[in-house]
C-alpha cells in the first residue's frame, strides 16, 4: 500500500498528466501482488479470494471516484448523453432487423421468437431481445 500511494502520487507527473493516480495504484498492485511478497499463501488467497476482489473493487471505484472533477466533465455531459443516445438507437435499429432475418432463414433458433404467430409479435421479442444486447 506504502509503494502504490509513493508511485500513485507521480504517476501524473510521469505520464504528462495523462494517466491518474489510480493507473500507479494498479500497476503496483499488478508488480507487488501477494505473491511477490509471500505474504499471503495461495490457499489462502484461493479461500478468501473473492472477498478480497470485492473490497478492492470497492476501493478501486473509490479512489476513481474520487479523481474525478465535475466542472471539467459539465462540458462533456452533452457529447456523452448523444453518444449513449446514439449507440443504443442504432443497436436497436440494428439488432431487431437482422435478428428477425436471420431467424427468417433459419440462421439463429430463438425459440421465443419462432414461435410467435404474428410479425408483428416477432417483431416485439426482436426489439426485446435487441434491448438486451
Amino acid at each position: 500500500a506504502i509503494a502504490s500511494r509513493a508511485i500513485g502520487v507521480y504517476f501524473p507527473a510521469l505520464s504528462g498528466g495523462v494517466l491518474p493516480q489510480i493507473t500507479g495504484f494498479l500497476l503496483m498492485g499488478i508488480f507487488i501482488g501477494p505473491y511477490c511478497t509471500n505474504l499471503v499463501s495461495r490457499l489462502h488467497i484461493f479461500l478468501i479470494g473473492s472477498i478480497i476482489n470485492r473490497v478492492a473493487l470497492a476501493f478501486i471505484a473509490g479512489a476513481a471516484g474520487a479523481e474525478i472533477f465535475v466542472p471539467e466533465l459539465l462540458d462533456l455531459l452533452v457529447p456523452m448523453a448523444l453518444q449513449v443516445l446514439f449507440i443504443c438507437t442504432f443497436t436497436l435499429l440494428f439488432c431487431a432487423p437482422v435478428l428477425l432475418l436471420f431467424a427468417s432463414y433459419g440462421w439463429v433458433d430463438v425459440p421465443a421468437l419462432t414461435m410467435q404467430p404474428t410479425l408483428a409479435a416477432r417483431g416485439a421479442v426482436a426489439l426485446l431481445v435487441a434491448a438486451l444486447m
